[in-house]
């Protein structure tokens, strides 16, 4: 019974509590951090802006150089939400992408599957965002609304973008692909671990091969696409391209502290995906990380040490 009990609250109470809280007092930092060389995508769903929020913050209090930030919005979103967007991140240096603007950029360019794919689907939204921002001539990093930031990544990326590897994911214990897109085009090196989401990415560039690919597998998840079908794409291009940088005991996608209260995992974490079973636990770190509290954690998460 107790037991039950503590799992409870371990749900509930950063949903019912801290979320309020945070909701009320977070506020955008007045910085003076120099500009990072790099931009940041972020997809932002109608329901996601408590998250993004959070995000934005996690990212100007623990980055030492601040990157331009897009934000690709869903389709009907208004103007009201756009501008409370905007004040979200200082300096004037957040854009605001809506998924009508998208969808009408890759049309002009030409891309009539990638606009198709993004109509249809938010992950194809999400693969058009990024394509769009590739297209800027600068590496790009990319997350989805449930990450936090939890330390500076900067010496990563720095290392990543001299690295000779164009492409970066972070590392997934399971294989959540499209099992009907590796069936009807043949992406049997999937199967084989290293696993891979696209939850965090960095992206060095986009090659012609890259973009090759891409467009072979456009119809496929036009006519039949899921969740994971934008994920796989990525996953594909990755197996194609090299193994990921992204070390999994610093960029973590991890259930093992599902029902823990406080926080726990080592203070070298970069940032960590908050995946369905442990979406509560974002409003609990997001809180922790306000007040400094993980910092003081050394508690070693099994299986995800560094090698």
């Amino acid at each position: 019974m107790l037991h039950r009990i503590k799992n409870s609250i371990a749900f509930r109470f950063p949903v019912w509590i801290l979320k309020p809280l945070l909701s009320v007092f977070t506020t955008v930092r007045t910085t003076s951090k120099p500009v990072a060389n790099f931009n940041y995508v972020i997809l932002c769903g109608r329901d996601s802006y408590p998250f993004l929020k959070q995000v934005l913050s996690s990212i100007q209090k623990v980055f030492s150089e601040l990157p331009s930030i897009y934000v690709i919005t869903d389709f009907g979103t208004t103007n009201k939400t756009i501008k409370k967007i905007k004040k979200t991140y200082p300096g004037g240096t957040l854009t605001a992408i809506t998924a009508e603007h998208c969808v009408q950029y890759h049309l002009r360019q030409g891309n009539k599957l990638l606009a198709a794919y993004a109509t249809k689907s938010p992950m194809g939204l999400k693969l058009a965002g990024i394509m769009q921002i590739v297209d800027l001539g600068r590496p790009v990093l990319y997350t989805d609304t449930d990450v936090l930031w939890h330390n500076d990544p900067l010496a990563d990326i720095g290392y990543l973008t001299d690295g000779d590897i164009d492409l970066h994911m972070s590392y997934d214990k399971s294989q959540a692909y499209d099992s009907l897109l590796i069936k009807n085009q043949n992406l049997a090196v999937l199967a084989e671990e290293p696993y891979y989401c696209a939850g965090i990415m960095f992206i060095k560039q986009i090659t012609a091969q890259h973009k090759e690919i891409i467009k072979r597998l456009l119809p496929s998840v036009i006519a039949n696409s899921t969740h994971f079908s934008e994920q796989t794409i990525f996953a594909y291009l990755q197996k194609v391209t090299g193994k990921s940088g992204l070390k999994p005991h610093k960029y973590l996608l991890t259930y093992t502290d599902q029902f823990e209260i406080i926080p726990s995992f080592l203070p070298d974490v970069i940032a960590r995906h908050y995946v369905g079973p442990v979406r509560h636990l974002f409003w609990r770190d997001a809180f922790a990380g306000k007040i400094g509290f993980l910092k003081k954690s050394n508690v070693r998460i099994e299986g995800l040490n560094a090698q």
